[in-house]
């Protein structure tokens, strides 16, 4: 899990080769080396290109989904937080995020 605001850097091939890596969202926040690709070879993911080291809709992936954000920082939000914006969200227009996953792919990937 990253979490927002976090203050930190990726750098050149961190994550390379993780044929498996399905769930990851990547913070506005985090930053990454010049000309770094830090997702090459995650296959699952999409590919990247050289304008952007990070693939398609995984930076802020959860920004505009706070149900699926609760459920991929499962370690840290609480049941009453889960409950909270349930109550709150329009769920129809947001069940599915950018690689067509519900809530419920993101907990269970989590």
């Amino acid at each position: 899990e990253f979490p927002n605001g976090i203050n930190a850097e990726l750098s050149f091939g961190c994550f390379l080769d993780c044929i498996n890596l399905v769930n990851v969202s990547i913070p506005s926040s985090m930053e990454h080396g010049p000309d770094d690709a830090v997702f090459p070879g995650c296959h699952l993911l999409g590919d990247t290109n050289d304008d952007e080291p990070f693939p398609p809709g995984i930076r802020g992936r959860f920004a505009q989904l706070p149900v699926h954000e609760a459920c991929y920082n499962a370690s840290i939000a609480t049941v009453d937080e889960l409950l909270r914006i349930l109550d709150s969200s329009n769920l129809q227009e947001k069940l599915v995020d950018a690689y067509g996953m519900t809530p419920f792919h993101v907990i269970t990937t989590s």
